[in-house]
């Protein structure tokens, strides 16, 4: 954790971990990618490829660990925090499903689209 003056030791250490764990893939990966008003700001605009490619690259690893998550913690939960006065639902199987609504969309369409060109390819030849 990189709060100052929080420890270990503070009652609120592993909660606060576990909401951030799941809202740095709520927020920075699937809201980004979606362009989620209020979250993908127009200057971000410039990096959106160098997004699309780091999530590409990603993609297996990201999947295994929400795979790894909500088999784990297969229940939602609600944590609540007396830092910041966070109050996050944690549901790893709908985030699991966002994930792979958007592997699908980003990296499945990549991988069609080169079987198709390469299937076209060998009709040509």
């Amino acid at each position: 954790m990189n709060e100052p003056g929080i420890r270990k030791e503070h009652h609120d250490f592993e909660k606060y971990n576990r909401i951030i764990q799941y809202k740095n893939i709520d927020i920075a990966i699937l809201q980004i990618l979606q362009k989620k008003t209020g979250v993908f700001l127009d200057h971000f605009q410039v990096f959106d490829s160098e997004i699309k490619e780091n999530f590409k690259r990603n993609a297996n690893k990201i999947r295994d660990y929400l795979e790894g998550k909500k088999s784990n913690e297969p229940d939602s939960i609600v944590l609540t925090t007396g830092l910041y006065n966070m109050n996050v639902n944690i549901d790893w199987n709908e985030l699991y499903d966002k994930f792979i609504i958007l592997y699908n969309m980003e990296v499945n369409s990549d991988v069609q689209s080169k079987i198709q060109l390469k299937n076209n390819n060998k009709i040509k030849n």
